[in-house]
């Protein structure tokens, strides 16, 4: 298996992209044409979007949103299943942070706490409000 890592590609395959938000469980595979017609979007709009590829298959993404400065958010760190354990997440969100060293760094999280944990994470108390979007 030998992974390639890209920084210069913002428009990922739409299609590819939704199939590996589906491998990591974070749709139900569902999708309409209007939703798939615009899913890579959000990365388009990023900061920086770093993503792995075994071939031409997409297999990991991460993103940042970021004033450059002072702060940066860490956003969908995704690997596919088939390829988790071998180091592609913790490069995928090195990249990211190594990119806008001096910033303060944010990232959402669940289940995957402790990846982020290892990678200097800590918890930070607060308010924390969300508005749901039409997709999710």
């Amino acid at each position: 298996m030998t992974i390639t890592f890209r920084d210069d590609l913002k428009q990922l395959p739409p299609d590819q992209l939704y199939r590996l938000f589906h491998r990591v469980g974070w749709n139900d595979g569902a999708a309409d044409s209007g939703m798939i017609a615009v899913f890579s979007r959000p990365f388009e709009g990023s900061s920086l979007v770093v993503s792995a590829w075994d071939g031409n298959q997409l297999v990991g993404t991460a993103r940042v949103l970021t004033d450059g400065v002072v702060r940066a958010v860490l956003l969908d760190v995704a690997v596919d299943p088939a390829y988790q354990r071998c180091g592609i997440g913790q490069e995928l969100a090195t990249r990211c942070m190594s990119a806008y060293p001096d910033c303060e760094w944010a990232v959402q999280t669940d289940a995957a706490e402790g990846f982020y944990r290892r990678l200097g994470f800590t918890e930070n108390p607060g308010i924390f409000l969300r508005r749901p979007s039409k997709w999710f």
